[in-house]
């Protein structure tokens, strides 16, 4: 009956009583309990309704996961993962690749046995990001199931079955750890930047998936040759007259969640970070709702642009939602935005330091 009292308590207790009871009225019934009971309903009640509020969340997530267009695939992609040792995935930004991919993995068994699901990512702060989103989706603590290794900060622990880690971090292991023997799977994420952390890591798990038959190789990227990885992690000396030994393949990751629209100036602009602010206070006049999210190419041309914006929000009418401008770039910490509901939200990003990072209601 937790939950779903339609009276509430009355004591009956006088002060000093070594006993006390208490009095709960329930549809005309009269119960009459100790303060011990009485605790003991309470928290009942606070756990009931925790568990409650887990599982809406829980099936919230799982409803978003399941509307990524990456979600389609999931099947196939497992049945790849067991008859090939290379994969190569190309995929729309915003297809769900960096999130969904090890948890489907994880879920399927791939970080059994005390080895871990691996992804490197080229910028710590989208590792650390990216790690924060998953645990969430699973619903673990930060470094229990998932966690993260970048320079100067790591969260994760022996129970950890999906990590991600710069690049960097992951040349650092395998110079004590050449084989990669902790991991079963090694997810390369953003490997279209081809940076030289990145082709370092290629070029030596192509040497590896020759000596380890056991371990799996992701290639993920927006935008990527995928032929090219594909013929270089290729094992098989004759892909054409013997397909059924080849060892690395392609999925295409189709459609977006968002329809995409382009629109160029049709001049040259002197100054681009104005004409970015003025196309922002544009389109909060003409948009009757929604968030904005502007891309510059560094931190000061975002602190500047936000500057702009601030004082032109201060002059905006009282029929106009109000703006609320985000800076983000490296070394800064993403702001909390929950409760803002009531504002259009502008996010100001440094195209460099996030080149992939999908922002929450934009």
């Amino acid at each position: 009956m937790v939950g779903s009292w339609a009276g509430g308590f009355r004591s009956t207790a006088r002060s000093g009583t070594a006993n006390p009871k208490h009095v709960l009225l329930q549809n005309d019934a009269v119960h009459e309990f100790t303060d011990d009971e009485r605790a003991s309903m309470i928290v009942e009640g606070d756990r009931l309704n925790l568990e409650g509020a887990d599982e809406a969340a829980g099936s919230a997530s799982i409803q978003q996961r399941q509307r990524l267009p990456i979600a389609k695939c999931r099947n196939h992609l497992l049945y790849l993962c067991e008859h090939f040792q290379t994969i190569i995935v190309v995929g729309e930004t915003g297809s769900g690749k960096s999130t969904q991919l090890p948890q489907y993995l994880a879920e399927f068994g791939w970080a059994e046995s005390g080895q871990q699901i691996c992804i490197t990512q080229p910028r710590r702060v989208a590792a650390i990001s990216l790690a924060s989103r998953v645990a969430d989706e699973m619903m673990c603590r930060l470094g229990d199931a998932v966690g993260y290794a970048v320079r100067f900060d790591e969260c994760i622990s022996a129970q950890s079955r999906i990590k991600f880690l710069t690049d960097g971090i992951l040349l650092r292991e395998l110079m004590s750890d050449p084989l990669l023997q902790a991991y079963s799977v090694v997810i390369v994420d953003e490997a279209h930047e081809r940076s030289v952390n990145t082709d370092l890591i290629i070029g030596l798990l192509r040497k590896i998936v020759a000596i380890r038959d056991d371990l799996r190789v992701i290639i993920s990227s927006a935008t990527i040759e995928a032929e090219i990885f594909r013929d270089f992690f290729e094992l098989n000396d004759n892909p054409q007259q013997k397909p059924d030994k080849n060892t690395a393949t392609i999925i295409s990751v189709e459609g977006r969640m968002f329809p995409v629209a382009t629109f160029y100036t049709k001049v040259g602009v002197p100054d681009y970070v104005q004409t970015t602010v003025e196309t922002v206070l544009r389109l909060h006049d003409v948009e009757p709702s929604g968030d904005i999210l502007a891309f510059l190419t560094g931190q000061d041309e975002v602190e500047r642009a936000c500057d702009f914006l601030r004082k032109a929000a201060k002059m905006l009418g009282k029929d106009k939602d109000k703006l609320l401008v985000v800076p983000l770039y490296g070394g800064r910490s993403p702001t909390n935005q929950s409760g803002v509901q009531l504002f259009m939200l502008v996010v100001l990003v440094q195209k460099v330091a996030f080149p992939r990072r999908t922002q929450p209601r934009i």
